[in-house]
């Protein structure tokens, strides 16, 4: 529709013989001032290409009286039916207002397109850029970057009727652009934030297919650490007090809730029981070396975890391509670090290796802990090729919090000292 509107205006500028100046359109916050406006009349006074100050219109107002009379007359002559009414308003406003037929109209393709209702045609593909082993500005971004780009891009899906749909805004040229999002960590409970998450990661990438782009959706997720520690200490205590902790019989549902109710109870632990918090430190230590002990157990509530999320993302409606796991890129983000300490992009302190972002103007951040684990930075940096030698995409977006930008523009400075070409 408002495609339509612009197109009306524009007929409306070339029966006045005015070029030179675009038909913006956007939608008034007060209803009061049309389901439409434009200021294009203010614009082309504005614009000396136009040269309207030479012609019979004095000022904006004036001229967008004769813009007024020009779609009054075009929708007369045409019979479109789309257009009500238009004011003009001072400085030089122009208010559309649509016929009560034509929203109906509209409603009824919305109906009968379903989803591919406003999807543009397949854009054509550009160049690739060449970013590989490499992480620019405009590869990794953090979701509060990425908003701005995801804002104006996205792919067409296959259509479910044979009408051509309208075609809005469409990409330039077509990218491969891969959104991490959801990133719930197993062992944990799925909580607000990320049905949050979830539901703009989702809407970015449907935008991003809708403009005729193509998407890859990934999730990044925390299958090892102190919470699993937590998690699985405190189901071995819930076993201990009788509780029945096998999953014969249970649903996801249920499974998830009695992994939540030993986290809980470890967590608890942890902080009040020195030697509780002593036997999860080394439960720890067999997780991350994939201890026979503890394997099978650390696998089974896995398997929970990412079984309840399943059930999560389907009742929401998405799906992704592939899941990254903490535990597959540790080894590789600890060798990386380990292998840049003696180039100097890393540094050993008091037993463990730090990155001084302090040399890029940001904060020293810890890449390696004391104990010998790579932290999530450490992670994030073998993370980052894995994902492009799989997928080699034109642009990467992660859907985060704002509070994680400061910890992004380490991790990114550390990986552009590490490949700085």
């Amino acid at each position: 529709m408002k495609q339509q509107i612009q197109t009306i205006i524009e007929h409306a500028l070339a029966s006045l013989g005015v070029s030179g100046v675009a038909a913006s359109v956007d939608v008034p916050e007060n209803a009061g001032h049309g389901d439409y406006a434009t200021n294009v009349a203010m614009a082309a006074f504005g614009n000396e290409k136009c040269k309207l100050k030479n012609v019979k219109w004095k000022t904006p107002l004036e001229f967008a009286a004769a813009i007024k009379e020009a779609i009054t007359k075009d929708q007369t002559i045409a019979n479109a039916g789309i257009v009500d009414r238009v004011e003009v308003a001072p400085p030089g406003f122009i208010n559309i207002f649509l016929t009560e037929a034509s929203l109906i109209t509209e409603v009824e393709r919305v109906l009968k397109l379903g989803e591919t209702y406003g999807k543009a045609s397949p854009a054509k593909r550009g160049e690739m850029s060449d970013i590989r082993y490499k992480i620019s500005d405009k590869a990794e971004k953090t979701g509060e970057d990425a908003g701005e780009k995801a804002a104006v891009i996205g792919q067409n899906v296959g259509q479910k009727t044979t009408e051509k749909p309208h075609e809005y805004s469409r990409a330039k040229s077509a990218k491969r652009i891969m959104v991490e999002f959801a990133d719930p960590n197993p062992f944990k409970e799925f909580h607000i934030g990320h049905l949050r998450n979830i539901t703009l990661g989702e809407s970015y990438c449907r935008l991003l297919e809708t403009a005729g782009h193509d998407v890859r959706r990934v999730n990044y997720q925390g299958d090892v650490g102190m919470h699993v520690a937590k998690s699985l200490w405190g189901l071995w205590e819930l076993k201990n007090q009788g509780v029945d902790i096998s999953g014969a019989g249970k649903t996801a549902d249920e499974k998830a809730k009695l992994l939540g109710r030993g986290y809980a109870l470890g967590a608890t632990a942890f902080e009040e029981d020195d030697k509780a918090k002593v036997e999860m430190v080394a439960l720890n230590k067999k997780i991350y070396a994939q201890d026979a002990a503890v394997l099978n157990f650390w696998k089974e509530g896995r398997k929970w975890s990412l079984d309840y999320f399943d059930t999560v993302y389907a009742r929401l409606g998405t799906k992704f391509e592939r899941f990254y796991f903490e535990s597959e890129v540790a080894p590789l983000g600890m060798q990386i670090v380990r292998e840049h300490v003696a180039d100097g992009v890393f540094e050993n302190s008091d037993g463990a290796v730090i990155y001084r972002g302090e040399k890029a103007g940001l904060h020293t951040r810890v890449f390696v802990s004391k104990e010998g684990y790579a932290t999530y930075e450490a992670k994030d940096l073998a993370l980052a090729p894995l994902k492009y030698s799989e997928w080699p995409y034109d642009l990467s977006i992660i859907m985060t919090g704002n509070e994680q930008s400061e910890y992004f523009k380490v991790m990114l400075a550390a990986l552009r000292e590490i490949s700085p070409d």
